[in-house]
C-alpha cells in the first residue's frame, strides 16, 4: 500500500504516518479508497476496517488540534475504547482528515441514540436537523454507529449511522437532502 501511496505521489509526511500506524499496531488489514466528485475532483487515503484501541492509535492517525481532547473526553464518557474503523485523508492540501467510527453504547434505541445526541453537545457543534432526527427516531435501528471526522482546524462532520437501513428509511434520507432516491435505491 505504501507503494501506491508513492506512486500517486502522496504527501511523504501521510506515508510516513501510514508507516508509523503499521509498524505500531500491524493491523490485520488495511485498506485504500479513492473518492471523486461531479466537480472532478479527486481525494483517496487508507482505512483500517477493523476493530482498534481508540485511544492508542489517534495519536498516530490524526493531526492534533483541541478536538482531539473534546473526542476523547467524550469517548471516555461513554466508555468507549474501541473505534470500528479509522479512516485517514491523503490529500495533497491539508488540513487533512481522520474518520473515526464508534459503535454507540447503550442495551436499547433510546440509549444509543442519546449517546450519540450527546455528542453533538460535547462537541458544541450546530445540532442535527430536525427533519433528519425525525426520520432516524422512525426507524428505531439497533446497533447505531457515530462517525466523527475531525481535522487540525476543528469537527468536520458528524453522524449517526443505521447499518442496513431498510429501503423506505433511505428514499426519506434523499428526499430530505434533494438526492436522487434512484441512485441508492438499486443498492436494496
Amino acid at each position: 500500500m505504501i507503494d501506491f501511496f508513492n506512486q500517486v505521489e502522496a504527501p511523504p509526511s501521510e506515508i510516513s504516518r501510514l508507516s508509523s500506524y503499521n509498524d505500531a499496531f500491524s493491523p490485520s488489514s488495511l485498506g485504500y479508497w479513492i473518492e471523486m466528485s461531479c466537480k472532478g475532483g479527486m481525494d483517496g487515503g487508507w482505512y483500517d476496517p477493523c476493530c482498534t484501541d481508540y485511544n492508542e492509535t489517534i495519536d498516530v492517525v490524526a493531526d492534533y488540534g483541541p478536538c482531539i481532547d473534546i473526542l476523547r473526553s467524550w469517548a471516555k464518557d461513554n466508555n468507549l475504547e474501541q473505534c470500528l474503523r479509522l479512516r485517514r485523508d491523503m490529500g495533497a492540501v491539508p488540513p487533512r482528515q481522520t474518520e473515526v467510527l464508534f459503535a454507540l453504547p447503550g442495551l436499547d434505541f433510546e440509549d444509543q441514540l442519546d449517546a450519540g445526541l450527546r455528542a453533538w453537545q460535547t462537541f458544541k457543534i450546530p445540532d442535527m436537523p430536525d427533519s433528519a432526527l425525525e426520520i432516524l427516531k422512525k426507524s428505531r435501528y439497533k446497533g447505531l454507529l457515530l462517525s466523527v471526522v475531525v481535522s487540525s482546524e476543528g469537527f468536520v462532520r458528524v453522524g449517526i449511522q443505521a447499518p442496513q437501513p431498510m429501503i423506505d428509511i433511505v428514499i426519506k434520507s434523499c428526499q430530505l437532502t434533494n438526492c436522487d432516491e434512484n441512485v441508492f435505491a438499486a443498492f436494496e
